[in-house]
């Protein structure tokens, strides 16, 4: 017999393959399903939908707590809850800082609700991208001033306003998503 001279170097990946004979298909015999059992599944379908829908609901209310009461927040405790950082001279800059904010915040996290339970999908994903928007620019001001400053501490709220920046357009994209085609 005969040796095969080999190559030193491994097939190309763009060298044709050896054909290979598919698989036959295997036929069972059909299923056959009744009427009641078709039933049984749209119910049990329609009850997971309400469920997941239920539980969306809560998490929107839960997540639109975050600028209502960080807004409430900001109009009570006014320039002492940001004046101990350094962090946030950028937002005091804005003429009303904070409570200015505090009513952005507020206004931002009752649209949400209203939209939601409204099912105004269209409102609600441009309210859900201007939420995102302002938590997101509030993150980096938190990124940009904590690495001017050398601060640490200001990767933790950099952090949470970035998810929750995030969890906004993500609401955002579901609105979008849901809303009614004509």
């Amino acid at each position: 017999m005969e040796a095969v001279p080999r190559s030193v170097f491994p097939p190309s990946p763009f060298a044709p393959r050896p054909t290979v004979r598919p698989f036959r298909a295997v036929t069972r015999p059909p299923v056959i399903v009744s009427e009641h059992d078709l039933d049984l599944a749209a119910v049990s379908l329609a009850r997971q939908f309400e469920h997941q829908r239920e539980a969306l609901r809560l998490c929107c209310w839960i997540v639109a707590g975050l600028p209502i009461l960080y807004g409430i927040a900001t109009w009570l405790f006014g320039t002492s809850l940001w004046a101990s950082s350094p962090v946030y001279t950028n937002a005091l800059s804005v003429p009303g800082a904070p409570q200015s904010w505090g009513t952005v915040f507020i206004v931002l996290g009752v649209a949400s609700i209203v939209c939601w339970e409204r099912r105004a999908c269209r409102i609600g994903a441009v309210v859900g991208m201007i939420t995102s928007l302002v938590l997101a620019c509030f993150m980096a001001s938190f990124v940009l001033v904590g690495v001017q400053l050398h601060m640490p501490m200001a990767a933790s709220p950099a952090i949470s306003y970035g998810l929750f920046s995030l969890l906004y357009m993500n609401g955002a994209r579901l609105a979008w998503k849901s809303r009614p085609r004509r």
